[in-house]
């Protein structure tokens, strides 16, 4: 099972048989339902071209992007209220986001993850 509040679980998720045209269908069970935090839900306010949301289960945070700019909060512990953010200084919408680790050598050894932030124009890669 899949777990958006920083959770352990012992349960995989389940595939139910399909026909062998089609891909199995993955049964996800809902384990928590985390409110957006306030700055968050204001800028979604000012929405102008896109957002997109979503989760980094390998660290526990969820992220969402409005037009330009990232959001990234905890999901262990969504009241300690830190968020992160970038904007990208061009004003390019954020069409995704990514995680992925470092190659080893290029950043310091406090460098554990990346946040790979494409836009129609360019890659921003954040290091966490």
């Amino acid at each position: 099972a899949v777990s958006t509040g920083g959770g352990t679980s012992t349960s995989s998720p389940s595939f139910s048989p399909a026909p062998a045209s089609q891909p199995p269908i993955l049964a996800l069970n809902h384990r928590q339902s985390l409110p957006l935090p306030p700055i968050l839900t204001d800028n979604l306010r000012d929405i102008k071209q896109c957002t997109f949301m979503g989760l980094f289960l390998q660290i526990d945070m969820a992220w969402m992007t409005v037009d330009n700019k990232l959001f990234m909060f905890s999901t262990k512990d969504p009241s300690q209220g830190t968020i992160l953010s970038f904007e990208n200084p061009r004003g390019q919408p954020i069409l995704t986001v990514a995680l992925t680790k470092p190659k080893e050598g290029i950043f310091t050894s406090s460098v554990e993850w990346c946040v790979v932030v494409p836009t129609p124009e360019e890659v921003d890669l954040l290091a966490l």
